[in-house]
Order: structure tokens, then C-alpha cells, then sequence
């Protein structure tokens, strides 16, 4: 990413990150109803489904927050029963029909530093660094920081930062948690307990790689609110804010506002002709490649790896910019067998399309 594009609104806030002149991902979220994507809450504990190894947790929402057993996310919690109050915070956003997925390890997030209170373990450096001498130097700083017993995982941002920075950021995300512990007591359940930032706030936060040129604004507020933020926790960032005051929408650059219409849509054209239809159902999300057109001749192959190809940049694009996630089957076309191979007996085709799906 070398541009982020964010657009404000009294309705809501909207934001395209862009590498090389092209849109690669959206960010949206709705004033009406914000993320809950961070958000630390005192939840009670509505049903347990012990075959499943997981527990469904009212934290105050339409549908109950599902808490999945076991595992280094997750966190342990054999122990649970009906009623029970539990500390959980929220890391997946409620879908149709779903509520939205909770861990018992709460994580608090800094731009430098990622904290998990609680976790024991030697500090962590984001593999992201590559300089062999940065990382070492990074995890002795992480070392040495007080860190209340958490554990400690140094973010790729935090490249050539000093050990003051660290230091006051560690000790301002020990205050957070501070803030949630004070809270709990006299929490009743269901109760939110820490509210994470705002879109504007985690996209300062989180979204501001080495390469990034600058970041264009087009509402004032959040422009002011932004360069409090670059002062105040990310110095770096403040010569690359710019209010955009442009006699067009700021979603007209690049042509952000084509391509989020695009992602709204079931099919993408692909450059050669081709095109991918996705489809998301309540299993999985079937994404079916297509030449769109007939293909003969001696070019047939040619013309099926050359679409295969440009699907699987396509697709991978696609899963970023519609923030796809679970079970994703896409299926390739290929050449169509030959006149012997279609005499064959239809149930040993069948076996041998099955085969050639799966090793896809």
C-alpha cells in the first residue's frame, strides 16, 4: 500500500488502501452500528455444547457470541457452565444469522507493540522485519520492558523505533487493561467493558506500512482528529496526512468508487475475456472460473492457462477486497477430456472429474 483514501461522514466513515494505482482493499464501517471487532466484554455464558467443545456467551447482542474451546486463541476454559460470567473479547463481526466470535485471551493492540495480559512466553517479533540485527535489537528491547506477566508480540511498524517509544506505549496499553480489570467488579453480565477505536483510529493504527506516501482525507474533523493522533503516538505519520479538498469525491481517485461497485457485485471480468462468478452460501463461498467464451482451435490450452492464471491473481484480490473469509472452493476449468477418455463408463468419469477437483 503507498495511498489509504479515507472518506468521512456524519453516516459513517469508508477507506481504500491503493498500491500502484490500483484499489487492493476496502474498509467500512457504519455509524449506525460500529465494529465490535476488539471490543472487551463481561459476557455470561448461555449454553455450553460439550461435542462441539464450545460455549455460546450472551454479551449484550441480538444473537449470543460464539466462544470456541481450546486452542492457543481461544484460550482455556474446561470449566465452564450455564450462567457463569467470563471475560471475553469479540474477534470476528456478527454475520446473517450468526452471532460474532469471542476468545477468552483478551489481546490490547498498540501501533508498535501487541499485548496479551495474562500469557506468559518470551517476546515475539513480527516476521515481517527482516533485518536479522533489527529483530535481535527489537527483542531485547521487548525483553526488558515491564510487562506485568503479558506477553509480548513487537509489530512490523516498530522497525528502527527507539526504546522510549516502546516503553511509553507499553505502559499506556498496561493502563488500558488497568481500566478493564477496575471495571469488572462492579460489571453486571452482559456488560462492554473497553470499546476498541474507531475505523479512523485502527486504520492510523494499523494500516501505515514503511511505503506508505501519504494519507488523504477529505472530512476536516477527521483530518484534525488524525493529526492529534500522528502527534501524540505516530510522529512518522504527520508529513504524510493530507486534507483532500478536491472538486471531485476523494472515491473518484484511482477509481475507488468503480471498484467498491465491482466488489458488490457476483462477477468480475477478467483481462482475457474470462470471469468469476462468487457466490457465498451459508457453507462456503463457491467462486466458478469461466472462459466466457468458446475456445477452439490450437490456442484452446493456451487460452485456459491464461485465464487460470489471471483467476488466481483475480481471486486473491477478490478475497481481500469483499473480506471473504471460511471455507472459499474455486473451481478451475480444464481442458475437456479427449474422445477416447469420453467413452469411458459415466461412473468412472465421474471418478475421475471427482480426483481432478480435489487435487485442485
Amino acid at each position: 500500500m503507498d495511498e489509504l483514501l479515507i472518506s468521512a461522514t456524519p453516516f459513517g466513515l469508508r477507506a481504500a488502501a491503493v498500491a500502484v494505482g490500483r484499489v487492493q482493499a476496502f474498509y467500512l464501517e457504519s455509524a449506525a452500528r460500529p465494529g465490535l471487532c476488539g471490543n472487551i466484554y463481561l459476557g455470561r455464558v448461555a449454553r455450553v455444547l460439550p461435542g462441539d467443545g464450545a460455549a455460546f456467551v450472551d454479551i449484550g447482542l441480538a444473537r449470543d457470541a460464539y466462544l470456541e474451546r481450546g486452542g492457543r486463541r481461544a484460550g482455556r476454559h474446561e470449566a465452564l457452565a450455564a450462567g457463569q460470567a467470563v471475560l471475553v473479547q469479540a474477534t470476528g463481526e456478527a454475520r446473517p444469522g450468526k452471532g460474532p466470535r469471542v476468545t477468552a485471551r483478551p489481546v490490547l493492540a498498540g501501533r508498535f507493540l501487541v499485548w496479551q495480559p495474562g500469557q506468559s512466553g518470551a517476546a515475539v517479533v513480527s516476521s515481517r522485519i527482516d533485518d536479522a540485527a533489527e529483530r535481535r535489537r527489537l527483542a531485547e528491547l521487548a525483553a526488558g520492558l515491564e510487562s506485568g506477566g503479558g506477553q509480548i508480540t513487537v509489530r512490523t511498524a516498530a522497525s528502527g523505533t527507539e526504546a522510549a517509544a516502546l516503553t511509553v506505549e507499553m505502559a499506556r496499553l498496561r493502563a488500558r487493561w488497568g481500566e478493564v480489570e477496575a471495571a469488572r467488579p462492579a460489571a453486571s453480565a452482559p456488560a462492554r467493558l473497553y470499546r476498541e477505536s474507531d475505523l479512523l483510529g485502527r486504520l492510523l493504527r494499523d494500516l501505515a506500512p514503511p511505503g506508505l506516501r501519504r494519507i488523504m482525507i477529505d472530512d476536516r474533523r477527521a483530518y484534525d482528529r488524525a493529526g492529534r493522533y500522528a502527534r501524540t503516538h505516530a510522529p512518522d505519520l504527520a508529513g504524510k496526512l493530507e486534507h483532500f479538498a478536491g472538486p471531485q469525491p476523494i472515491f473518484e481517485l484511482h477509481d475507488a468508487a468503480g471498484a467498491l461497485e465491482r466488489a458488490l457485485t457476483p462477477v468480475v471480468a477478467l483481462p482475457s475475456g474470462g470471469r468469476l462468478t462468487i457466490e457465498p452460501t451459508r457453507a462456503l463461498i463457491a467462486i466458478d472460473v469461466d472462459t466466457a467464451a468458446h475456445v477452439g482451435g490450437a490456442g484452446r490450452a493456451n487460452v485456459m492457462l491464461q485465464t487460470n492464471l489471471e483467476a488466481a491473481r483475480a481471486v486473491a484480490r477478490e478475497i481481500v477486497l469483499r473480506n471473504l473469509a471460511g471455507l472459499i472452493v474455486v473451481d478451475f476449468p480444464r481442458l475437456a477430456p479427449s474422445t477416447a477418455c469420453a467413452v469411458r463408463s459415466g461412473a468412472s468419469a465421474a471418478r475421475s472429474v471427482s480426483t481432478t477437483r480435489s487435487r485442485a
